[in-house]
């Protein structure tokens, strides 16, 4: 079956390349990879056309997730690696899996239409202006290369100020802006963290807007990264079992607990539950509300030159505006026929498990969602399950199914752009059977239940699993000393006991407790004993 196969993927960034070495190991050979710039990497190809990544720029999810599953950072990465250690890493991958000689870089793709046996592909590179046929296609262009801006701010079009109006995506450093008053729109990752530049700057006074306050939190909590106690094995259970008002209500309760309230130091309350509103990560968003740096404002009113008016009644003149209003999809390339089967729109497009569409066939897009929390693991899922797919590894998808998953991502749709890793994720690892069995794991119960995320837990069984898996997943876990070879905590042991009870007893959430529960006890035991020996030797 793969001998027939010829497969046209659209990007060389992160998704490009997983789709591209995960068709690979499913014997589907005939694979052209299209770049339009000069290097692999996508987004993080700084200076090429379609990226918008910053000078100071680090990733805000935790380099032990942010990596594919056979193949993890090198250990002088950095915690939160800055975007040269991401491109230097997708480099490195490239050269390991020898995916180079796929890829057609300074290759635009111009059109792609539609045939009764699959796809025509018009690029224009360093041949010229040509056209291919191709069985299959894959979209892998990247979700974050139009800049989005607003068109319902009042009277921006009038800004005078000296620094003028700018996108987060145009952004590279504070240097232009210093001795400025600047107005920072948007209270995501992006917006957080360049209102923060900016107010490391001492002559920089710094307003920060948004629509929808949402909650703050930090990197880390202590030593411990935020994406761990957000993502991990037993969160995703206790969404299985727990109603929104009590998933909300948890959340709010940890965040507190660990973060405070932002309102309480100048920033704005969240303005709605966790769930509708989100949280947003940023190391010094909060520091610098508290020292008076940063100053907290809703949504723009109205724009008259210089002068701005809030939705809270605060006015004041800046001299620039820094837009980090988000992207817009961009598909230039497909077919207008085919992005209205799509239901397109500035947004996002509607599909089977955010990957298929019953009646595009022979086509999968990777990688175009927003999603809450570390991309990588997910789009190397997104790109697994492709490949067995094609490659007959999984049964064909019924037809009726695939509509069920449309209909039901358009409805998604309406609630919220945002798509959260652990339902991805879980959802994908379900679809190539990559869970780990817990049994056969459970010296690794602790890590694997309240542990990150590790991507290469995902190759411990199953279709592509690996005999170096282990290995890797209990180096990464290593990198965190003791934290999960101890005993699992009394908290962990009662949150496990009520995930248990809800989940059934069939749920693998029993086994793993009873095995814990007997681990507890002759740790329990062994101290005791130690502490007996040390009293009688006194």
């Amino acid at each position: 079956m793969s001998a027939t196969k010829r497969v046209a993927i659209v990007g060389a960034g992160p998704s490009g390349l997983c789709a591209l070495k995960s068709l690979l190991e499913e014997g589907i050979r005939d694979v052209v990879v299209f770049e339009q710039s000069d290097d692999i990497g996508g987004q993080w190809n700084v200076g090429a056309a379609h990226s918008g990544v910053w000078d100071s720029l680090t990733v805000n999810t935790c380099s032990t997730d942010t990596c594919f599953s056979d193949f993890p950072h090198l250990p002088t990465t950095a915690m939160y690696p800055h975007h040269s250690e991401i491109l230097a890493y997708l480099r490195r991958y490239a050269e390991h899996f020898s995916l180079l000689e796929h890829v057609r870089l300074g290759t635009r793709v111009t059109q792609i239409t539609r045939t009764s046996d699959g796809w025509t592909v018009k690029s224009d590179g360093s041949a010229g202006e040509i056209s291919e046929s191709y069985t299959h296609l894959i979209v892998a262009s990247g979700r974050f290369n139009k800049p989005h801006v607003p068109d319902n701010i009042k009277g921006l079009d009038t800004f005078s100020g000296s620094a003028g109006v700018t996108h987060s995506f145009d952004y590279r450093n504070n240097e232009p802006f210093r001795g400025k008053r600047m107005l920072v729109v948007g209270n995501g990752f992006s917006g957080l963290e360049l209102a923060s530049e900016l107010a490391f700057e001492p002559d920089v006074e710094v307003i920060s807007s948004c629509r929808k306050p949402r909650y703050i939190v930090t990197f880390n909590s202590g030593t411990i990264c935020a994406d761990w106690l957000f993502f991990n094995r037993a969160a995703a259970w206790g969404e299985q079992v727990m109603s929104v008002e009590e998933l909300d209500a948890a959340a709010r309760e940890a965040i507190a607990s660990i973060w405070g309230h932002p309102e309480h130091v100048g920033g704005l309350a969240p303005a709605g539950s966790f769930t509708e509103v989100g949280f947003s990560a940023c190391p010094y968003y909060v520091s610098f509300l508290t020292k008076g740096k940063i100053k907290a404002v809703r949504e723009i009113a109205e724009i008259d030159g210089r002068k701005v008016v809030f939705a809270d009644g605060y006015e004041t003149e800046v001299d620039g505006i820094i837009l980090a209003t988000g992207y817009e999809l961009s598909l230039p390339f497909l077919d207008p026929g085919v992005l209205d089967t799509l239901s397109a729109d500035d947004k996002q497009i509607s599909l089977f498990g955010h990957t298929f569409h019953p009646d595009i066939p022979n086509c999968a897009v990777l990688g175009q969602y927003m999603l809450i929390g570390s991309y990588l693991p997910v789009l190397e899922l997104q790109a697994r399950w492709v490949a067995m797919q094609w490659a007959g590894v999984l049964p064909e998808i019924p037809t009726d199914e695939l509509r069920r998953g449309v209909d039901e991502h358009r409805a998604a749709r309406e609630v919220s752009a945002d798509v959260q890793l652990m339902d991805l994720l879980f959802y994908l690892v379900d679809k190539i059977g990559a869970e780990p069995d817990l049994n056969k794991w459970s010296k690794y119960a602790h890590p694997l239940l309240f542990g990150p995320l590790v991507p290469s837990q995902f190759r411990l069984d199953g279709h592509g699993s690996s005999e170096n898996a282990e290995a890797m997943y209990r180096e990464a876990v290593s990198r965190f000393g003791d934290l999960y070879r101890d005993p699992v905590s009394s908290e962990q042991l009662d949150q496990l006991r009520d995930l248990a009870s809800k989940l059934g007893p069939k749920h693998p959430a029993n086994r793993i407790l009873a095995q814990l529960e007997a681990g507890a006890a002759a740790s329990a035991s062994a101290s005791a004993s130690t502490s007996a020996s040390a009293s009688a030797s006194r």
